[in-house]
Protein backbone atom coordinates (compact mmCIF):
# COMPACT_ATOMS: atom_id res chain seq x y z
CA UNK A 1 0.00 0.00 0.00
CA UNK A 2 3.13 2.31 0.45
CA UNK A 3 3.31 2.47 -3.19
CA UNK A 4 -0.24 3.99 -3.85
CA UNK A 5 1.02 7.04 -1.20
CA UNK A 6 3.25 8.61 -3.98
CA UNK A 7 1.04 8.26 -6.58
CA UNK A 8 -1.97 9.81 -4.42
CA UNK A 9 0.14 12.84 -3.46
CA UNK A 10 1.55 13.11 -7.61
CA UNK A 11 -1.66 12.99 -8.97
CA UNK A 12 -3.12 15.05 -6.30
CA UNK A 13 -0.18 17.76 -6.85
CA UNK A 14 -0.62 17.61 -10.37
CA UNK A 15 -4.45 18.52 -10.15
CA UNK A 16 -3.27 21.39 -7.75
CA UNK A 17 -0.81 22.70 -10.14
CA UNK A 18 -2.91 22.64 -12.73
CA UNK A 19 -5.63 24.90 -10.81
CA UNK A 20 -2.98 27.46 -9.62
CA UNK A 21 -2.14 27.52 -13.37
CA UNK A 22 -5.31 27.86 -15.02
CA UNK A 23 -6.40 30.29 -12.00
CA UNK A 24 -3.06 32.38 -12.53
CA UNK A 25 -4.04 32.64 -16.21
CA UNK A 26 -7.84 33.74 -15.66
CA UNK A 27 -6.58 36.36 -13.41
CA UNK A 28 -3.72 37.17 -16.19
CA UNK A 29 -6.71 37.40 -18.51
CA UNK A 30 -8.60 39.82 -16.37
CA UNK A 31 -5.64 42.01 -15.85
CA UNK A 32 -5.06 42.33 -19.50
CA UNK A 33 -8.67 43.05 -20.46
CA UNK A 34 -8.62 45.86 -18.08
CA UNK A 35 -5.13 47.46 -18.86
CA UNK A 36 -6.81 47.41 -22.46
CA UNK A 37 -9.51 48.25 -24.60
CA UNK A 38 -11.80 50.89 -23.50
CA UNK A 39 -10.13 51.31 -19.87
CA UNK A 40 -6.44 52.16 -21.27
CA UNK A 41 -8.11 54.28 -24.16
CA UNK A 42 -9.88 56.56 -21.21
CA UNK A 43 -6.85 56.84 -18.75
CA UNK A 44 -4.84 58.28 -21.98
CA UNK A 45 -7.90 60.50 -22.86
CA UNK A 46 -8.28 61.46 -19.08
CA UNK A 47 -4.18 61.87 -18.81
CA UNK A 48 -3.95 63.98 -22.36
CA UNK A 49 -7.14 66.12 -21.27
CA UNK A 50 -6.17 66.76 -17.80
CA UNK A 51 -8.38 68.89 -15.05
CA UNK A 52 -9.19 71.55 -17.67
CA UNK A 53 -11.86 74.07 -16.23
CA UNK A 54 -14.45 73.26 -19.38
CA UNK A 55 -14.07 69.54 -18.92
CA UNK A 56 -13.89 68.99 -15.45
CA UNK A 57 -17.59 67.60 -15.63
CA UNK A 58 -16.71 64.70 -18.25
CA UNK A 59 -13.62 64.30 -16.90
CA UNK A 60 -14.95 63.64 -12.80
CA UNK A 61 -17.53 61.24 -14.65
CA UNK A 62 -15.12 59.04 -16.63
CA UNK A 63 -13.11 58.61 -13.40
CA UNK A 64 -15.93 57.94 -11.52
CA UNK A 65 -16.92 54.95 -14.06
CA UNK A 66 -13.43 53.43 -13.78
CA UNK A 67 -13.15 53.78 -10.23
CA UNK A 68 -16.64 51.82 -10.58
CA UNK A 69 -15.44 49.52 -12.65
CA UNK A 70 -12.94 48.70 -10.49
CA UNK A 71 -15.03 47.90 -7.41
CA UNK A 72 -17.22 45.68 -10.08
CA UNK A 73 -14.44 43.79 -10.57
CA UNK A 74 -13.08 43.49 -7.34
CA UNK A 75 -16.34 41.96 -6.65
CA UNK A 76 -15.84 39.44 -9.66
CA UNK A 77 -18.27 41.26 -11.89
CA UNK A 78 -16.49 41.59 -14.99
CA UNK A 79 -18.97 42.14 -17.43
CA UNK A 80 -20.24 45.21 -16.02
CA UNK A 81 -16.74 46.43 -15.11
CA UNK A 82 -16.19 46.27 -18.85
CA UNK A 83 -19.33 48.21 -19.03
CA UNK A 84 -17.95 50.69 -16.79
CA UNK A 85 -14.66 50.89 -18.31
CA UNK A 86 -16.70 51.69 -21.81
CA UNK A 87 -18.76 54.29 -19.85
CA UNK A 88 -15.45 55.72 -18.50
CA UNK A 89 -14.10 55.82 -22.37
CA UNK A 90 -17.22 57.24 -23.43
CA UNK A 91 -17.25 60.41 -20.85
CA UNK A 92 -12.95 60.57 -21.62
CA UNK A 93 -13.94 61.32 -24.98
CA UNK A 94 -16.82 64.11 -24.39
CA UNK A 95 -14.03 65.62 -22.48
CA UNK A 96 -11.66 65.20 -25.14
CA UNK A 97 -14.68 66.83 -27.06
CA UNK A 98 -15.37 69.63 -25.21
CA UNK A 99 -11.63 70.51 -25.22
CA UNK A 100 -10.97 70.51 -28.63
CA UNK A 101 -14.32 72.42 -29.28
CA UNK A 102 -12.79 75.17 -26.93
CA UNK A 103 -9.68 75.40 -28.82
CA UNK A 104 -11.23 75.62 -31.92
CA UNK A 105 -13.57 78.18 -30.68
CA UNK A 106 -10.95 80.18 -29.58
CA UNK A 107 -8.95 79.81 -32.78
CA UNK A 108 -11.96 80.83 -34.87
CA UNK A 109 -12.63 83.83 -32.84
CA UNK A 110 -8.55 84.90 -33.55
CA UNK A 111 -9.80 84.43 -37.43
CA UNK A 112 -13.42 85.93 -37.10
CA UNK A 113 -11.51 89.29 -35.43
CA UNK A 114 -8.77 89.17 -38.37
CA UNK A 115 -11.24 88.73 -41.13
CA UNK A 116 -13.17 91.77 -39.49
CA UNK A 117 -9.85 93.83 -39.08
CA UNK A 118 -9.08 92.48 -43.07
CA UNK A 119 -12.65 93.97 -43.74
CA UNK A 120 -12.28 97.19 -42.27
CA UNK A 121 -9.14 97.82 -43.90
CA UNK A 122 -10.80 97.09 -47.22
CA UNK A 123 -12.95 99.30 -46.65
CA UNK A 124 -11.16 102.04 -45.52
CA UNK A 125 -8.74 101.28 -48.62
CA UNK A 126 -11.76 101.69 -50.90
CA UNK A 127 -12.79 104.80 -49.47
CA UNK A 128 -9.05 105.97 -50.07
CA UNK A 129 -9.32 105.36 -53.81
CA UNK A 130 -12.76 106.88 -54.10
CA UNK A 131 -11.46 110.10 -52.42
CA UNK A 132 -8.31 109.91 -54.62
CA UNK A 133 -10.42 109.41 -57.69
CA UNK A 134 -12.19 112.18 -56.87
CA UNK A 135 -9.72 114.33 -56.50
CA UNK A 136 -8.13 113.42 -59.42
CA UNK A 137 -11.53 114.07 -61.05
CA UNK A 138 -11.38 118.04 -59.86
CA UNK A 139 -7.81 118.24 -60.27
CA UNK A 140 -8.48 117.32 -63.91
CA UNK A 141 -11.28 119.99 -64.22
CA UNK A 142 -9.56 122.17 -62.75
CA UNK A 143 -6.86 121.87 -64.94
CA UNK A 144 -8.66 121.87 -67.72
CA UNK A 145 -10.27 125.40 -66.82
CA UNK A 146 -7.04 126.78 -65.94
CA UNK A 147 -6.41 125.82 -69.89
CA UNK A 148 -9.32 127.07 -71.36
CA UNK A 149 -8.88 130.02 -69.43
CA UNK A 150 -4.86 130.36 -70.60
CA UNK A 151 -5.96 129.83 -74.13
CA UNK A 152 -9.01 132.24 -73.76
CA UNK A 153 -6.63 134.87 -72.91
CA UNK A 154 -4.36 133.92 -75.63
CA UNK A 155 -6.77 134.19 -78.26
CA UNK A 156 -7.92 137.67 -76.72
CA UNK A 157 -4.65 138.87 -77.25
CA UNK A 158 -3.28 137.52 -80.42
CA UNK A 159 -0.55 139.30 -80.46
CA UNK A 160 0.49 142.99 -79.72
CA UNK A 161 1.29 145.14 -82.93
CA UNK A 162 4.88 146.60 -83.69
CA UNK A 163 5.63 150.02 -83.91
Amino acid sequence: MSWLIPAVNTRYLTRTWRLAVAASLVSLAAYATRTGGDRAAAERLIATVGSAGVASEPIAKAKDALKRSDNARGAGDTKHGDMLDAVGHQWAEVAHDVTRAVAIEAELEKVNAAVTDAETKVVRGRALLEETVARKGRAKSQLEQLESKSSTKSDKSPGKAKP
